[in-house]
């Protein structure tokens, strides 16, 4: 297990190549797969704008509405793939396709047209934020309403911009929901995203007892441990099940070039599985890094809370704790001290 484990985290952590979008430097570059969604209010209907980096040169983006039983309007899916001038200082498109285009009807083509507009502005509106981020920004964007604050993290993929809010209305119009990276050839992890349901209710799974259950070391050869107790079952070296309550698995994981590197990548989706990022909770100190995400798929409606912590030094720790949602939120108490228990 040891060597799946460290297998798995050279997937997560791997560097093909690194780059950005033109006319800036970001302290974390993107790389080859990565993407993010944004939810964007400013149409009628519940909408999402996706933006995915293939490598340097080519890119989509994608505009995605769910159906609407109630005014019957069915879901919505425009894919634009554009390629562009890597050697100009700023946005410069050498060419595009979009998918079924002849098959556009006017509103196609005006959100077609929406897309153009907000890969030249947010890109322009990124080179103007500078090199030091997180910063909030303050300017007039009419596609938004004209006066807002823009929010800049390191952590978003692409153009960097975390939020959007109109001033006057004093509400969110543009914000990230998920952010992701495709690792295999015919991962769908992009075009298959359709947003998050307004409840989770996956409330299926149960807690297994713990009356007679008594205090365990867990311990890999890395020297790496953790407190739980004889409830847990030892799979292998370096993984630990509660039952189907939960999953433990820890080790060393490869040195990354800054620790936000390090939290984007850890937080982002993988295959259909999506993170939501706006249940996101991050805590960083000097030598740790604590990250609790919730993750939903889909295609189960499964929904499990992803506990990350990382141990910060010469070589880096990582604990991955998954449970599902609902054992979770009623044994917060429980997981969170196994948790704190973690030590090298």
């Amino acid at each position: 297990m040891k060597k799946t484990f460290s297998f798995l985290t050279a997937i997560i952590f791997s560097a093909l190549s690194l780059f950005a979008l033109p006319g800036f430097t970001p302290k974390v570059q993107d790389m080859n797969g990565e993407y993010v969604y944004y939810r964007d209010t400013t149409f009628a209907r519940e909408s999402y704008i996706g933006f995915l980096c293939y490598d340097s040169g080519t890119y989509a983006a994608r505009y995605y509405a769910p159906e609407v039983k109630k005014e019957n309007k069915k879901a919505k899916s425009i894919v634009l793939y554009f390629t562009i001038d890597e050697s100009k200082p700023y946005m410069s498109l050498t060419g595009e396709k979009v998918e079924n285009g002849m098959a556009l009807g006017r509103e196609d083509t005006e959100i077609v047209n929406y897309i153009h507009d907000m890969l030249y502005e947010l890109n322009a509106r990124r080179i103007k934020a500078g090199t030091t981020l997180p910063v909030v920004t303050q300017e007039n964007f009419m596609q938004f309403g004209g006066d807002v604050q823009i929010e800049f993290d390191d952590i978003i993929p692409l153009f960097n911009v975390k939020s959007i809010v109109n001033q006057t209305e004093g509400k969110k119009v543009f914000y990230v929901v998920t952010a992701g990276r495709l690792i295999q050839e015919n991962d769908n992890g992009f075009s298959s995203f359709s947003g998050f349901p307004k409840q989770y209710k996956d409330n299926s799974h149960k807690m297994p007892s713990l009356k007679k259950a008594t205090p365990v070391e867990a311990k890999t050869a890395d020297d790496i441990s953790v407190k739980i107790d004889s409830a847990w079952n030892q799979v292998v070296e370096n993984l630990w099940t509660l039952g189907d309550a939960a999953i433990l698995t820890m080790g060393e994981i490869p040195q990354v070039p800054s620790v936000e590197f390090m939290e984007r990548q850890l937080l982002l989706s993988k295959g259909t599985s999506y993170v939501d990022w706006n249940l996101i909770n991050s805590k960083q100190s000097n030598n740790s890094l604590y990250l609790v995400s919730t993750v939903y798929d889909p295609s189960t409606n499964k929904v499990n809370n992803v506990i990350q912590s990382v141990l910060l030094g010469e070589s880096n720790s990582l604990l991955i704790l998954s449970v599902y949602n609902n054992i979770y939120t009623k044994n917060r108490k429980y997981f969170n001290s196994i948790v704190s228990s973690f030590k090298k």
